[in-house]
């Protein structure tokens, strides 16, 4: 199961609402029985690679995205 597009825009980060998005994303029935999720998150984006982590993301990989001048990372969240 993949993440994808997660955003907040710039003026309304630091409320928490990256973390209700994550959140609810993740007690969807569908990412609950996955046996593993995955994202990709732009390298430079310390913040949200550190509340990725907080919900149990790892990094697995680096690379590039062909539509993106910058690296991604993979991450991934196994089950517990």
């Amino acid at each position: 199961m993949e993440l994808t597009r997660l955003y907040v825009d710039t003026q309304l980060q630091g409320r928490g609402i990256g973390k209700q998005l994550i959140h609810a994303a993740l007690n969807d029935k569908a990412m609950k029985e996955a046996a593993n999720i995955y994202l990709q998150v732009w390298e430079e984006n310390h913040i949200a690679i550190k509340l990725y982590e907080r919900f149990g993301f790892e990094l697995k990989e680096t690379n590039l995205i062909p539509t993106s001048p910058v690296k991604h990372y993979s991450m991934v969240r196994e089950p517990k």
